[in-house]
């Protein structure tokens, strides 16, 4: 998994009621093409690509929530470049519309893969309060 970066914090712990096919779904709305994919019982993925860019198929952004373990951790919730050699960023207890658009930040950047900046991201009005 790529490393991440946190951005924000201190909503409700939500992560467990994180239903990752809304986001999907608010993605698509907004006239995203993404894909959502669950590789194995505690991950869930969303691959998003704004538009076609000179014949590439790939997605340009991901979406991991990996759930936690039944040890009291909390799940981890990152976006990002789709490109594991990028650094993903960290969603502290994001609730779908905020994941959803944090994932359009990055997806609709006019480099879709650098990473979407802290300062991008509270120009846009999408960090969480403390």
């Amino acid at each position: 998994m790529p490393s991440a970066t946190a951005i924000g914090s201190g909503a409700p712990d939500c992560h467990t009621d994180l239903d990752m096919d809304l986001v999907s779904r608010i993605v698509r709305q907004a006239g995203i093409d993404c894909l959502l994919r669950m590789p194995d019982d505690r991950t869930t993925v969303i691959l998003a690509e704004p538009r076609p860019r000179g014949g590439r198929t790939r997605f340009t952004v991901r979406a991991t929530r990996i759930r936690a373990d039944d040890h009291g951790h909390r799940d981890h919730v990152s976006v990002g470049p789709n490109d594991a050699r990028r650094t993903a960023m960290h969603v502290p207890e994001p609730d779908e519309r905020h994941l959803a658009a944090l994932i359009l930040a990055q997806a609709l950047r006019v480099e879709p893969d650098e990473m979407v900046t802290v300062d991008e991201i509270r120009a846009l009005g999408l960090t969480q309060p403390r």
